[in-house]
């Protein structure tokens, strides 16, 4: 890994990640527009899909300015003879389902407008007796009590009317049941900022492009806003923001068509966990509190540094414990700890060292002997970490020995798989393909995982100035060498990076968008 195990100083985690990894805790939620197209199914139906979280009932337009406000639910009913009124049994149907049910100001017309902020309370007191927590005895939707407001503002009168109708609404939330507000902002930042701040607490939906803006200004959840429409729909993805709440979709129709709600869920599905190596700094904290953290799905531990060439295997763990007094033997309790959260346990093998090598395929099976023995499913009186039985091997095989060797150990490892327990193979090998040290034993098609090292090389660690040679390489390798699961590895430092060593997790967002659109992206 480039740095001495015994330079503490400069001892690092080593985060690598697994594409769209950032992004699984922060999966959030799909919302949709309902209203304007009269094939798009009732609003029972819409909620009994289970794709939704949020229903945004489009649109209350004309308001203001002297207009009589009006739902106009396009082929769906007829308020004007009350026909909107059965509406209220889908609105509590959805509501017992967990959906929030919102009405939708606004939309695309000239129909609207606040000309004032006595204009913005009137309309926010017809909102509140009409379709909100108050009584009024024409409500266009019946009796059910919507959750909130959407502002889809698209023109009609001065940015701050919205913004004292934003307050009024707010303060109605003082009387009982929250009413929540939602906006959906064109991307061009500003806009609406003036009363975008007064919507804390609120949840935000609108593109991207202006998301690490608002996220410094605002308390928000925030979603990607896409319109879809037929077969020219934009790729779906997910942005690592810790404000990131999930996806509106416009509109319901085009999603029943296309199916776009049913690829972001299978999107959400498979997204990954974060991997890192542990055991090269005292300052990390204990194996147990690692994976308590709730962070990692992977951890090796690092390194078996000492083997082959007539070497006994000796293990390195820094400051952690001593394996020549048994020491380490305390760690199975760490071990057992991770592995009943359901995270995977590897030893990682080499690192940036010179006291390690194969030097003949005899000398390969007599160490995946030595590790089934000592450290997986086997049996010995010498475990160095104690008896838990550790879920596989990491090659971070940076030198020593021939490469074929090291395909050797591979399949001596994997045949151990068909004794019992399945022994996971991991590589670590450098970003230039093919890797020197582990290109024989990636060309065996064993490893379930291969988290590739972007930093250290020029050629192909992501810089800015040309992130080509950065998308080139994963493409070469994930095109070229058959593995269960490629990540991405990058190590992480606070102070001004080396080539290819990151500062930021932001930066991993601009990684993920260069390569979204690549075959082998997992999504």
């Amino acid at each position: 890994m480039g740095a001495k195990l015994i330079n503490l100083e400069n001892a690092l985690i080593f985060l690598l990640v697994i594409l769209a990894l950032a992004f699984q805790s922060k999966a959030g939620s799909i919302v949709v527009y309902w209203g304007q197209d009269g094939r798009e199914g009732t609003l029972t139906n819409t909620c009994a899909s289970g794709k939704y979280k949020i229903i945004n009932i489009a649109f209350l337009s004309p308001f203001g300015g002297d207009r009589k406000p009006q739902i106009n639910l396009a082929g769906h009913c007829n308020p004007a003879s009350n026909g909107c009124k059965r509406i209220s049994q889908d609105i509590r149907y959805c509501q017992n389902q967990g959906i929030k049910v919102l009405l939708s100001l606004g939309g695309g017309t000239n129909t609207y407008s606040l000309s004032s902020p006595a204009d913005a309370r009137n309309l926010a007191d017809y909102l509140w007796n009409n379709f909100l927590g108050g009584s009024s005895n024409s409500r266009p939707l019946g009796d059910a009590v919507l959750d909130g407001i959407d502002f889809d503002i698209e023109g009609g009168g001065g940015a701050s009317k919205y913004a004292e109708l934003a307050r009024r609404l707010s303060d109605y939330s003082k009387r009982g049941k929250k009413v929540y507000l939602a906006a959906a902002p064109q991307c061009p930042f500003l806009i609406f900022l003036s009363m975008l701040r007064y919507l804390l607490g609120c949840l935000i939906m609108f593109g991207f492009s202006f998301i690490t803006t608002l996220n410094v200004r605002t308390n928000l959840a925030i979603l990607i806003s896409l319109r879809i429409r037929g077969k020219n729909g934009q790729r779906l993805y997910q942005l690592g923001s810790s404000k990131y709440g999930g996806v509106m979709l416009w509109n319901k129709y085009n999603d029943d068509k296309n199916g776009y709600s049913s690829k972001i869920k299978a999107f959400q599905s498979k997204a990954g966990g974060i991997v890192v190596y542990w055991g090269q700094d005292g300052r990390e904290g204990t194996l147990t509190n690692t994976c308590a953290s709730g962070k990692y799905k992977i951890i090796n531990i690092a390194f078996l540094s000492s083997f082959g060439g007539g070497r006994t295997p000796q293990i390195n763990l820094a400051g952690h414990c001593n394996p020549a007094s048994n020491g380490c033997k305390i760690i199975s309790q760490g071990i057992r700890s991770c592995q009943s959260q359901g995270i995977k346990v590897l030893l990682s093998l080499g690192g940036g060292t010179n006291t390690y090598s194969l030097s003949s395929p005899d000398d390969a099976r007599n160490l995946a002997d030595y590790l089934w023995n000592n450290f997986l499913g086997g049996s010995s009186n010498s475990r160095p970490l104690g008896d838990a039985v550790l879920d596989g091997i990491d090659f971070d095989i940076e030198g020593g020995g021939g490469p074929s060797n090291y395909a050797e150990l591979a399949r001596r490892l994997s045949d151990y798989s068909k004794r019992g327990k399945k022994v996971y193979l991991a590589a670590a090998p450098q970003c230039p393909f093919p890797d020197s040290s582990l290109n024989a034993a990636l060309s065996t098609g064993l490893f379930d995982y291969v988290w590739i090292q972007f930093y250290n090389n020029p050629q192909c660690s992501y810089e800015s100035s040309n992130p080509d040679r950065f998308k080139n390489s994963w493409q070469k390798w994930t095109t070229t060498v058959s593995a269960g699961q490629f990540l991405l590895g990058f190590r992480l430092l606070p102070r001004r990076p080396a080539v290819g060593m990151w500062p930021q997790m932001c930066l991993l967002l601009k990684c993920f968008l260069l390569l979204r659109h690549l075959p082998s992206m997992v999504v």
